[in-house]
């Protein structure tokens, strides 16, 4: 009879406490600063990375900004310590292609090129800003430490795996792109309309797929003279974008989501295998998808077959398509972790990531082509992000297969507990899902407190939604329609207030002294109706033991991306008194954020909050750099 262990949260807390690592703040220096890349917080991770050739990185939300900077901490200490030299990400591998030659070159501007990454929350400066690092870095190493930038996906841009293919082709044979040209002609019209494809015939879809064979065919024959017409890595490249268009051929129809997260899988091991054969590898990615957790059992005699292709130099084989296979016995369960670990059992290391409260970035799940801000302190009891937040640590590195995992304590992480689970867009219904910590991830890093990702300016396809007018200010909906931002541990109540007076007060308190840190409640609205005109915000605060400052912002975003910053504040400890902030609001104003922050230790009370248009005659609150 199995042995049952009833462990409350308060043991779990501590045993936290006694194994994790404490983590450097990524807000708090910058990660070029010498002193912060000495590494002393993320040194334990060399014994637990050990031989291990693969490291994967995830993260329970995309659009966090500070679990952002904490995935990165690790991966320069992996590529500068650690000597990685591939850094793979499931974008689709003809996005990366020009990202990749500009962090070897330098050549081009990285922020175009990101477009081509397809979805909205790696247009990011984050992103950006990793991308740079990247460059810097191979700017200065060794030539055998320098890293490569891939993508691992074969959806959604077909077109630009076709271009890539036919440029190859032209610099080697005139003739031979055109009959590559003719090949791709039929299923490169679906580049923007796959339904379409899958509304063909299956004698149409067959003929196509015959198509985009002979192509791989001939890249197969041709090996040695196109090797010896370009480079190893012009060809292998070039051939990686053949092999992915097949992918998608049968993707575009079959729209397998397992079958997705098993090309991935196969195509960082090609990578590996033959690509880059003596690489180590860090991939980026989603808890979701990296979790180690296993497909449903399946008949012993059917054991997946990862890498189709035979053990030549270049992953080519002459026994026809290496890019895809049968695995219609896996079960949608089943994630690139688990491929993965049946392919590199010893070899493979999965980091699992997520934050206690904050804000984050997500498509709106009522309309799919808008972005929203959701904030996170709504967190339940027994889920793995409120035991994490009660450690009241800012960062940490946990081992989950440390030598004190038989302790009755560590037992909590075999079993399963609700986890936030946030991928391009917010779903209610699928927030908050069962994970068996244990089962999906090697190790755990986690954050307190996240604010949501920096959206680059350029980006033009993914609108953040905002509203024209703003709305609870009087909190009597708590924090609807509020976005909590910095990373100050606080506690918020909401204090209703005497009958005569019906209103609601807004109660923070801050749980920490690090006066570096900030609490900031916000609300960001279009900036349309009160273009032209001068606008107040006002609200009644108190405060009391303030050991830095408790402040009233207004910031108007113009067209140009600059802002307008005006405040009032208060320090110390204050009575109740009015505050007020007045700003001319331009004409090619886009948005206006108004918002109150506490910095540092103390506590704060707002009410009566408003925003209004006034006169000219009421003087303006001078700007702020």
């Amino acid at each position: 009879m199995q042995e049952e262990y009833v462990v409350s949260q308060k043991e779990v807390v501590a045993w936290i406490k006694k194994h994790a690592i404490a983590l450097c703040d990524p807000q708090q220096e910058s990660v070029y600063n010498s002193d912060y890349r000495d590494y002393k917080d993320v040194r334990p991770l060399q014994k637990m990375v050990g031989a291990a050739r693969i490291v994967t990185l995830g993260e329970s939300t995309y659009g966090t900004h500070t679990v952002f900077l904490l995935k990165q901490r690790l991966l320069m200490f992996l590529v500068e310590e650690m000597g990685f030299t591939l850094l793979a990400l499931p974008v689709p591998w003809s996005g990366t292609c020009a990202l990749n030659d500009y962090i070897y070159s330098g050549l081009g501007d990285p922020e175009e090129m990101m477009v081509n990454m397809g979805d909205w929350h790696w247009m990011t400066g984050e992103m950006l800003d990793l991308i740079y690092w990247l460059r810097n870095y191979n700017e200065r190493c060794r030539p055998e430490q320098k890293v490569s930038f891939c993508g691992l996906d074969c959806l959604p841009y077909i077109q630009a795996a076709i271009d890539n293919v036919l440029l190859y082709a032209s610099d080697i044979d005139t003739q031979w792109s055109e009959q590559l040209s003719a090949c791709y002609q039929q299923f490169g019209s679906y580049d923007a309309d796959l339904t379409g494809y899958r509304q063909l015939s299956p004698q149409e879809r067959e003929h196509c797929r015959q198509q985009l064979q002979q192509v791989y065919d001939d890249f197969v024959r041709q090996r040695t003279r196109l090797i010896a017409a370009s480079t190893r890595d012009r060809y292998l490249e070039a051939f990686q974008n053949v092999r992915v268009l097949i992918q998608a051929e049968e993707l575009a129809v079959s729209q397998d989501f397992a079958r997705r997260e098993y090309f991935i899988a196969e195509n960082a091991s090609w990578l590996l295998e033959h690509y880059r054969p003596k690489a180590k590898m860090v991939i980026w990615g989603h808890n979701a998808s990296i979790a180690l957790q296993a497909p449903s059992p399946r008949p012993a005699s059917r054991q997946p077959e990862y890498l189709t292709f035979t053990s030549a130099s270049d992953g080519v084989s002459s026994k026809g398509n290496s890019a895809s296979g049968d695995l219609s016995y896996w079960s949608q369960e089943a994630t690139a972790g688990s491929y993965l670990l049946e392919r590199y059992p010893n070899d493979l290391l999965t980091i699992g990531f997520s934050f206690y409260q904050g804000s984050f970035l997500a498509l709106d799940e009522q309309q799919p082509d808008l972005l929203n801000h959701y904030n996170a302190d709504n967190v339940p009891n027994d889920s793995i992000e409120a035991v994490f937040g009660m450690t009241e640590m800012a960062s940490v590195l946990l081992d989950l297969r440390g030598p004190d995992a038989h302790e009755e304590a560590a037992h909590w992480f075999t079993e399963p507990h609700l986890s936030r689970c946030v991928r391009k867009s917010y779903h209610e219904e699928l927030y908050w899902q069962p994970q068996y910590l244990l089962r999906c991830f090697d190790l755990y890093v986690f954050a307190h407190t996240s604010t949501e990702a920096e959206l680059l300016p350029d980006v033009t396809q993914w609108v953040v939604q905002l509203p024209a007018q703003p709305y609870n200010l009087d909190f009597a909906h708590e924090l609807d329609d509020w976005h909590i931002k910095g990373t100050l541990k606080h506690q918020v109540a909401f204090e209703p207030v005497s009958r005569k007076r019906s209103y609601t007060r807004l109660h923070v308190q801050s749980e920490e002294s690090d006066v570096e840190r900030y609490f900031r409640l916000a609300q960001e609205i279009q900036a349309s109706e009160y273009r032209g005109q001068r606008i107040r915000l006002s609200a009644y605060i108190e405060v009391q033991d303030i050991n830095e400052e408790v402040s009233l912002w207004l910031c108007i975003r113009k067209s140009d991306n600059k802002r307008l910053l005006g405040n009032s504040y208060s320090i110390d400890t204050q009575p109740r008194a009015q505050y007020s902030v007045v700003m001319d609001v331009p004409l090619e104003s886009i948005s206006i954020d108004l918002s109150i922050a506490l910095c540092g230790t103390g506590q704060l009370w707002l009410d009566n909050l408003r925003l209004e248009i006034v006169g000219s005659d009421v003087p303006l609150t001078p700007l702020l750099s």
